[in-house]
């Protein structure tokens, strides 16, 4: 599978530039690649949905509230989102209908613990192919 994130150097925390072909697959990608980053695979549990909806002032808060729903899944309720519907629309209003797997504690599923997303260089931005972010996790 090809991969549509790449790691950027970074001080102290883990730099993360991602790409998406539409608003809604940059989301998507950007949640996949903290799966990618924190997490061992398979996963394996109990199937449950899941519904976030989010209202921001700019698509790039947006993206940052998105990711920190992520990471609390992870890390409160043990989700690992699996099936992504993602719908953001022109007042920044982003809906989302998961499908995930929850997963035991201590099961080994977590691999690189990811405490925050930060404002730290945190930028979405439309290109001529596509769309692309940047942030900075706190790890």
């Amino acid at each position: 599978m090809k991969s549509n994130y790449r790691l950027i150097n970074h001080t102290s925390d883990l730099g993360i530039q991602v790409t998406g072909a539409s608003l809604p697959e940059l989301f998507i990608n950007a949640a996949r690649s903290i799966y990618a980053i924190a997490l061992n695979e398979p996963y394996v549990g109990q199937t449950v949905q899941h519904t976030i909806q989010l209202t921001g002032v700019e698509l790039d808060l947006l993206l940052k509230d998105w990711l920190t729903e992520i990471l609390f899944l992870i890390t409160a309720k043990h989700i690992i989102i699996t099936e992504f519907s993602v719908a953001i629309n022109a007042d920044y209003r982003l809906d989302a209908e998961l499908e995930g797997i929850v997963y035991q504690p201590d099961s080994q599923v977590v691999q690189r613990e990811i405490k925050s997303i930060t404002y730290h260089h945190l930028n979405v931005r439309k290109r001529h192919s596509g769309w692309m972010a940047t942030f900075i996790m706190d790890v």
